[in-house]
């Protein structure tokens, strides 16, 4: 497929994320739209160990002594165990609907079931879970 036989239609779709306008260059719509063009894509970010390392080169620290806080399994959980951290999983965040958390609610009890069924089907165990992440100061 050349460059000159695009549709408008697959323009505008490989700049769409979720129905919202393409703003970045993360767009996993945009890199699939660039390699059927037959171009090469690098990926740089999460779940890439090497954004990982970037970081743990910044800090001087030990993987030993870092973890990871994320709410994300793909992308957060995933990303840590590609770059050998702990990872601990905040399940009030974006899988929180499929976990059943309302964060309405008093109760901070999270079902052992669910979260074994949502990590089975990601394909991903966190070293931790967490429920809420709050920072005070």
């Amino acid at each position: 497929m050349g460059a000159s036989s695009i549709s408008r239609e697959q323009s505008q779709r490989s700049m769409k994320v979720r129905g919202t306008p393409y703003l970045g260059l993360t767009d996993p719509s945009a890199y699939a739209f660039r390699t059927e063009l037959g171009g090469k894509v690098k990926y740089y970010g999460k779940p890439n160990a090497s954004i990982f390392e970037v970081a743990m080169r910044e800090l001087d620290v030990p993987k030993s002594r870092i973890a990871h806080v994320g709410d994300s399994l793909h992308h957060d959980v995933q990303g840590a165990a590609n770059a050998g951290v702990d990872s601990i999983f905040i399940s009030s965040g974006i899988h929180g609907a499929t976990l059943g958390v309302d964060l309405s609610s008093r109760d901070e009890h999270l079902s052992t079931e669910a979260l074994n069924a949502l990590f089975q089907s990601e394909e991903v165990v966190p070293d931790h879970v967490a429920l809420h992440f709050r920072w005070s100061g």
